[in-house]
């Protein structure tokens, strides 16, 4: 298993759909989406009838909330391989680790991987905005693209895209349209996760 974590809006999503394209389009496999407990074990056994050997990946968007709604002990049942399906690897995210109980957080073969998905850095900021604004939208709306990877530090992709829509397409001064969005912004405490053994 793979656990995707970091603040809602840093790229799990995102990553996760790359992940897919590759495991379909490269690998010859196919991705589950994980819902009901025992509609996923019904479905991954007619899955495992049809195609015994398929490489199959499972995603968990939103972990947290999966074991809250659901029965725990039938979903770490699953994860522990106590169905024993081959070749399934379970590729989860979660905005908050904090919320994820001893029994994951505790037994590493659970999740062997947990990876943070971060707020992307300057380059990453640099190339994303390159990629939404054009030479002459960046002459027309007068952007400074220096000034605002500066000011975007610790903002996520959807807050990037936000303040495109935002000057660019709506017109919004840009100095409101950042205020707002600070405003908006929410943090997880990665001191906080990283007691639970989710390291940067």
């Amino acid at each position: 298993g793979i656990c995707l974590w970091g603040p809602p809006g840093s790229g799990k999503t995102c990553t996760v759909q790359l992940v897919v394209q590759d495991v379909i389009k490269n690998r010859g496999g196919i991705c589950v989406i994980f819902g009901h407990p025992k509609m996923f074990l019904s479905g991954t056994r007619t899955v495992r009838q049809i195609h015994p050997e398929t490489k199959v990946v499972v995603l968990m968007e939103d972990l947290d909330s999966i074991i809250e709604q659901y029965d725990e002990s039938e979903v770490l049942n699953i994860l522990d391989g106590v169905n024993a399906f081959e070749d399934v690897v379970y590729l989860a995210t979660t905005n908050y680790p904090e919320r994820l109980g001893p029994r994951i957080i505790n037994r590493p073969s659970r999740f062997d991987k947990r990876i943070k998905i971060g707020y992307p850095n300057a380059d990453c900021r640099r190339i994303y905005l390159e990629s939404l604004v054009t030479k002459e939208e960046i002459k027309k709306c007068k952007i400074n693209l220096d000034k605002w990877v500066g000011d975007t530090e610790d903002f996520s992709m959807a807050h990037l895209k936000e303040l495109f829509v935002a000057v660019v397409i709506l017109e919004d001064s840009y100095e409101d349209a950042l205020n707002s969005l600070k405003g908006m912004k929410s943090v997880i405490s990665s001191d906080e996760s990283g007691k639970m053994g989710f390291q940067e």
